[in-house]
Order: C-alpha cells, then sequence, then structure tokens
C-alpha cells in the first residue's frame, strides 16, 4: 500500500505541476506579446514577462520533481543507465530553474536548464518506450515533449516565416511551448496515478 499511494500522490503532484506551469506560462505569454524578440515593456496583471516566468519556475519545479520521483520509483528497475541518467537530468535542470527564479545564479542558466530538461527526458522517454510500469499511451510523451520543444523554438526563430503569419500565430508558438511541456506532465501524473493498483514490475 505505501508504493499505491506514493504513485497516486506523486500522480496528482505531476498533474498540479503541470497546471501551475501552463498557467503562469500563459501570463507569461500575454505579457511578452505575439513578436521574437519582443518588446520588454509588456505586462499582464502588473507583472512583466520575466516576472511570471520566474513565479513559474519557482512554484512548479518541486510539485513535477514529486511526479518525477514517483515515476522514477514505479519505472526503477525497467529504465537502465541511460533512463536513470536522463530522469537525473531532469531533476537537476529543474533544481536550476527553482534556483535562478530564486535570484541564485544568473539567469544564462534558465537556457542550460530548458537544454538539461530536454535532454533528460529524451533520454528518459526513449528508455520508457519499452517499460511495462505505465499505460502503453503514455511510454512515448516524454520522448515526445523532448522532441516537440525544440521544434517550437525553431519555428518562433526572429527569422521563421511562421511569425510573419500575423500576432495569432506568434501568439500560438509561444503559448505552444508551455502548453506542451505542462501537458506532458499532467499526462504523466494521470498514467501513475492510473497505473497505481498494478503490481510494481520487477526485472
Amino acid at each position: 500500500m505505501h508504493i499505491f499511494s506514493r504513485a497516486r500522490l506523486c500522480g496528482a503532484a505531476a498533474v498540479l505541476g503541470g497546471l501551475l506551469w501552463m498557467l503562469f506560462w500563459t501570463f507569461h505569454t500575454l505579457a511578452h506579446g505575439p513578436e521574437n524578440p519582443a518588446p520588454t515593456d509588456g505586462t499582464f496583471l502588473g507583472l512583466r514577462a520575466l516576472e511570471h516566468a520566474s513565479i513559474m519556475m519557482l512554484v512548479s519545479p518541486p510539485f513535477l520533481l514529486l511526479g518525477l520521483g514517483g515515476i522514477h520509483h514505479r519505472l526503477r528497475s525497467e529504465l537502465g543507465l541511460p533512463g536513470h541518467a536522463g530522469a537525473g537530468l531532469v531533476a537537476l535542470s529543474l533544481g536550476v530553474m527553482v534556483l535562478v527564479s530564486s535570484g541564485v545564479g544568473p539567469w544564462m542558466l534558465y537556457a542550460a536548464s530548458v537544454a538539461g530538461l530536454c535532454s533528460g527526458l529524451l533520454l528518459l522517454g526513449a528508455a520508457m518506450l519499452r517499460s511495462r510500469g505505465l499505460p502503453p499511451w503514455s511510454r512515448a510523451i516524454p520522448l515526445a515533449v523532448a522532441l516537440a520543444l525544440p521544434a517550437i523554438v525553431l519555428a518562433r526563430a526572429p527569422a521563421s516565416p511562421l511569425l510573419r503569419l500575423g500576432d495569432a500565430a506568434g501568439y500560438f508558438l509561444l503559448e505552444s511551448l508551455g502548453v506542451v511541456f505542462g501537458l506532458g506532465w499532467i499526462a504523466l501524473g494521470i498514467a501513475l496515478r492510473s497505473a497505481h493498483s498494478a503490481p510494481v514490475p520487477r526485472p
């Protein structure tokens, strides 16, 4: 029962962390505006885009770390060295985000943490493809997120022809970055909660 309750708790944490990420990313998008690079004087609810991003990286990662811990515990016998390394890199990157948002370390570390997140999710996702501890529909989620985020970033590059389609395209692409990441964690949290009553796979 201890393992089962842990899965439910960590699954709920992943869902909450994903929802918080999407909420504050939406505030960030509305303050940022559709252009890339965007003017620095835009605000939403009295806060600038960077301030909304700071709040997001402070309140969401602790819940995501709990969710990651539940996933790692559930799949610990199946991940192999690359999967364990990927989970560790994701955890480290989320921790760096919290430090940066707290004012510990320069903002240039944010770019490093994003790169670490994508790399860690790539390794973890590749290992999860052959796992049995979570429902089949959820096993490709980390890999899909890891591949989708860089693609959206490239689509939002200043020279991207997609930005010439107008403000709606700019808002959609920027918002997609937060939505894809947040929805990925929400789906993983739901998968973890739905797997809580099944036995933990053994090697």
